[in-house]
């Protein structure tokens, strides 16, 4: 996937939000972004995830989590209205619906 610097005014969203693990030479966080369909096909592909959950943030930003039932891997992403789609948080120990909290009810 490569990795595209985002410098357009209204994706300031995307720009703030999409830090992964990846770096830059002074050691920041850099966005990870690409097409969407390049950026699904990536995480169904190495990591088994599929969509899962998704919503608007404002109207012009699709939220997605995708997940794997099999490695309990997830990514939450953003998508502007140009097809652009920036990893925003990942990791692990996906539950569909997690045991409810002590004293939460249920």
């Amino acid at each position: 996937m490569r990795e595209i610097v985002i410098h357009a005014t209204g994706l300031g969203l995307i720009a703030l939000a999409a830090t992964t693990a990846a770096t830059d030479a002074e050691g920041r966080q850099a966005p990870q972004c690409g097409p969407r369909a390049e950026v699904l096909a990536h995480l169904e592909g190495r990591f088994g995830e599929s969509r899962r959950a998704m919503g608007l943030s404002g109207s012009e930003v699709l939220m997605e989590l995708h997940a794997s039932d099999e490695t309990g891997s997830w990514t939450i992403t953003a998508t502007t209205a140009a097809d652009l789609t920036c990893l925003v948080a990942a990791g692990g120990a996906f539950a569909a619906r997690p045991a409810a909290l002590p004293g939460a009810p249920g």
